[in-house]
């Protein structure tokens, strides 16, 4: 059978996108000055020529669909913690106001994250590094154990997305789950 120039092109675009799935763990130092990964942007160089294509058009493909497959991560996430939060409050080690406002502080931190978008590798990891220290004042001052804000998602062009490497768990590390042993 025959593959079209653009099936091949969309064939081609998935299999660049399973290649950056896998390069989540690219280091800072393999970004290009935009944040992309650079092999990210060599696919789709590569691609745009190949196929004859223009190469933003190829790029914004690309971008798309890496958005697209962080947003459903980051739903995911949120679910999962959601019912980990609920499960503690029903277990007793937190109160639903303290659930809440854990739920309101990772929710501005999503915001906060999104703001951090275009800045660079090193002003992102700056602004972490401040960022964890308020946020470990902050569950101090509101009476919350550092285990159950762990969990809070990082910046999604920070910590992971498109400058790869991610921590595990969250902002504070972590286990994947909220229970009375996770320190």
């Amino acid at each position: 059978m025959l593959l079209t120039k653009k099936s091949l092109a969309v064939a081609a675009v998935v299999a660049a996108l399973g290649a950056g799935a896998v390069g989540v763990g690219v280091t800072h130092a393999a970004a290009n000055p935009d944040g992309r990964p650079k092999f990210m942007t060599e696919i789709a160089s590569a691609i745009a020529t190949k196929f004859n294509l223009s190469e933003s058009d190829v790029q914004a493909v690309i971008d798309a669909q890496a958005q697209a497959h962080r947003d459903e991560m980051i739903a995911k996430h949120n679910e999962t913690f959601d019912q980990m939060l609920e499960q503690a409050v029903t277990d007793g080690r937190l109160t639903q106001g303290q659930a809440d406002a854990i739920t309101s502080k990772r929710d501005e931190l999503q915001s906060y994250a999104e703001s951090l978008r275009d800045e660079t590798p090193e002003a992102r990891q700056e602004e972490m590094k401040t960022k964890i220290e308020e946020l470990r004042a902050w569950a101090k001052d509101n009476g919350i154990d550092e285990k159950y804000v762990r969990f809070l998602p990082p910046p999604r062009h920070g910590m992971m997305g498109r400058t790869g490497g991610h921590m595990r768990g969250g902002m504070m590390g972590g286990r994947g789950s909220i229970d009375e042993d996770a320190t």
